[in-house]
């Protein structure tokens, strides 16, 4: 799949950051017609918890 999006690996893929540029990030993703998306957390348990809530609210939105 990365030779065929053209990324060199992860890290061209990933989303990042707080709440605010990951919901940007996502959003980009849904004005581009992604319509499947698929969340692994990464980070401290609070971040990890942090990020369950937010894909909670984008979901319901």
């Amino acid at each position: 799949m990365f030779d065929r999006e053209g990324v060199s690996g992860p890290g061209d893929v990933v989303i990042t950051g707080d709440e605010y540029a990951i919901t940007a990030a996502l959003d980009d993703l849904a004005d581009a017609g992604v319509t499947t998306f698929v969340a692994s957390e990464a980070g401290s348990a609070e971040e990890r918890a942090r990020t369950r809530a937010l894909l909670r609210e984008l979901a319901a939105r």
